[in-house]
């Protein structure tokens, strides 16, 4: 459907980034259609014929406590971010730690196994017989 009229939109706008290309193939809008058809096309209301009220003051209030609201939800949700991250930081940290107290673990028994034969030696040295200067010299 092609309106003639004196408003179009110039060449560079046949176009515009708003009017998807599958209504412009569905045939809905052509390029070069009127601003009114391309306004309705896309939902615009058009403008009101008489001046907006002047905000009340329980307008005013209504819209600091919405502003308040909004406001606190955001600072609320970037806190629960950030408690997310540190929890998960916290879980990393914890498996790290178990990960290392499992190591000294196995290096404290490692320990007592090698003091355990270190005593073993020890004695076995204490009880060989003394080896005196003769017996090393060779015959």
């Amino acid at each position: 459907m092609r309106i003639d009229c004196a408003i179009r939109y110039p060449t560079r706008w046949q176009a515009p980034a708003y009017v998807s290309s599958a209504r412009r193939a569905a045939g809905e809008i052509e390029l070069g259609a009127d601003v009114t058809v391309l306004k309705e096309a896309i939902g615009a209301h058009p403008q009101m014929p008489w001046k907006p009220r002047a905000p009340t003051d329980l307008q005013r209030q209504l819209d600091a406590a919405q502003l308040k609201l909004l406001k606190a939800n955001a600072e609320l949700e970037h806190k629960t971010q950030c408690v997310s991250r540190l929890e998960i930081l916290v879980a990393e940290r914890n498996a790290c730690i178990d990960a290392l107290h499992g190591r000294i673990d196995a290096l404290r028994e490692q320990n007592k196994r090698l003091d355990q034969e270190a005593d073993r030696l020890a004695e076995m040295v204490r009880l060989a017989p003394q080896l005196d200067a003769a017996m090393l010299s060779p015959k």
